[in-house]
Parts: C-alpha cells; structure tokens; sequence
C-alpha cells in the first residue's frame, strides 16, 4: 500500500510524532490505527496521561501559586449518571445540546462535532514565568468518573465559570473508551435546549448484532453480553491471545480470546476460517474507541443463521 492510500493514523511515525505535539489528535489516531497492537495502545495511553499530569504538577509548582488544574468539589450538582438531565437549565428556543450523561450512557457513540452541556469539572490555567495566568486553555466537563477534556481554540478568562457551574460546549470530541472523550473546540454562549435524558430512555441493547449495523448505526454498546456477525477481514495467533478481525466498511471489530479459553474445538473453529468467511462471535465489548472496537470472544459460531 502506497503513502498515498494508507491512513494518516496508519503511519506509525505521524502517529507517534502527534502523541507528542497534539497528544488528543495523536491518541485518537493511536486508537483507531490498525497497525499497533492493543498493547501498545493501552501503554501509550498511560504514558501520555502520566506526562500530562507531570507536566500539570511541575507547573503548579513553579508558580509557587495554587497548582494550575483546580479539582472537582465533592458537591457537584447533578453530577450523577443516575440523575436526569432534566436538572440543568434549558431554554425552549435554544440550539438543541446533548447532555453529557446521554454522551456517556446511551448506546449511540456521539464522536464527532457536538454541542453538549454539562458542569464544570476542572480548568487548566497556564502560568508564565512569573506565575501570572488568566485565561482557560483546557475545560473538564463529566460527572462521577466520566469527564471530556476539551482543548479551547479560544481560551476564556479564569473567572468565567466557577467549578460545578453548568457549561455548554461546541466541539469535535473523540470518546476513548466507556469513561472518557477529548476534543477541541469553543464554549457555547447562547441558549440551549438540552435534550431529556435519563437511564430509562436508554435503548435495549439487542441480542444479535451485524458489524455493518454497529458501525453503521453508529453503535456505542459498553459490556453488554451481545452476539457479534460479520466477515472475517484477519486472523492472527499471539503468545496470549488469538486474534480474528472482522470487517465493515465503518470500521473493524478486534476479536480476542485469551490463551486459558482455547479449547481443542476452539483450535478446529480457527483453523477452518477463512479471510471473507461469515462468522458470529459471543461475548461483549470491551473497548470502543472510533472506527475500531475491542471484542472479548467468549464462544465462536461457524456459519451461523443469521
């Protein structure tokens, strides 16, 4: 495959190369690339989040000032998943905003360009030299242990908001994984009609799902037990693990089965597949990040009906 054909997120280098310069953009390509193993994204995903935080303590440290990224108080107002978002302040007349409850619990994954409200739940204010900051580059929105970081093209004064207060945002977010997005883009000043949304209007996750379905329904489906069809794309055996890849034309399925699961008939199912053979794999979800997602395969169906 030529330069010109392969993925921007398929070039190891610009991948590895972004992680460092623009880390959201590099870790969102280091997730949908298929040409590092998931190790290797779990690991560069700790490691950029250790930096970040290194680099948040060192400079709260320097300025001998209160530390740049201020935490969340433990009273955030409807900060629960379990709360509706019925709770936040919503004009009739405004631009229709997600909530960022519906974000994180729904079935549906809303990566892309989203206008979204929640409260406020960290800030980072950059010092200088001098220890002097007064404008936000980067807002936290979430609740419990769900946030989005969003990476402000236009920095707001530090005395905007107030922790917990309600914020809406206008941003290209990337989900990377069940508990966390990041993005970039510019809080939202005008009128919101948040859209309702609590546990009980999340859709039942069916049973039997295809992999064009998932993708093209833009399916967000978390640990829910689920039988997963489609063709096999690649196959591959690892010290720890087999590997069968199943392909769309939105994305790619990972199907993994750790070592200890491997059966003599597991052996026999493997060996028969075929690339472009239909094959339905039991078990759940257990990363989803763009356009690939991470299956664990609890039983592997040949053929199967439906």
């Amino acid at each position: 495959m030529s330069d010109q054909e392969t993925k921007w997120y398929d070039k190891k280098g610009l991948v590895a190369v972004l992680c460092v310069v623009f880390w959201p953009v590099g870790l969102y390509g280091l997730w949908k690339s298929n040409v590092f193993p998931k190790s290797w994204k779990i690991g560069g995903t700790l490691l950029i989040l250790l930096a970040f935080i290194m680099i948040v303590n060192a400079a709260g440290k320097k300025s001998g000032d209160s530390p740049t990224l201020r935490q969340e108080s433990a009273s955030a107002p409807a900060s629960s998943a379990s709360q509706a978002s019925s709770g936040y302040q919503s004009d009739p007349s405004g631009q229709q905003s997600l909530s960022v409850q519906q974000i994180f619990e729904d079935t549906t994954n809303w990566s892309g360009n989203r206008l979204f409200t929640g409260y406020v739940k960290k800030f980072e204010i950059p010092k200088d030299a001098m220890g002097q900051g007064d404008k936000v580059t980067i807002i936290t929105v979430g609740y419990d242990n769900k946030s989005i970081d969003i990476h402000l093209n236009n920095p707001i004064w530090s005395d905007a908001y107030k922790m917990n207060d309600q914020i809406s945002i206008q941003a290209e977010i990337a989900m990377i994984g069940k508990s966390y997005a990041t993005g970039r883009g510019d809080v939202f000043t005008g009128p919101v009609k948040v859209m309702p949304w609590d546990a009980s209007m999340k859709p039942k996750v069916p049973s039997i799902v295809t992999v064009d379905d998932y993708f093209g329904q833009n399916m967000k489906l978390g640990s829910a037990p689920v039988t997963l069809v489609g063709q096999v794309a690649q196959k591959r055996v690892e010290n720890n693990q087999l590997w069968i890849q199943l392909g769309s034309s939105g994305g790619t399925v990972q199907g993994e089965m750790a070592k200890y699961k491997i059966t003599d008939q597991v052996k026999e199912q493997y060996s028969a597949l075929s690339v472009g053979d239909k094959v339905a794999f039991k078990g759940r979800f257990n990363m989803e990040v763009g356009g690939t997602g991470y299956f664990t395969i609890e039983e592997i169906i040949l053929n199967p009906p439906y």
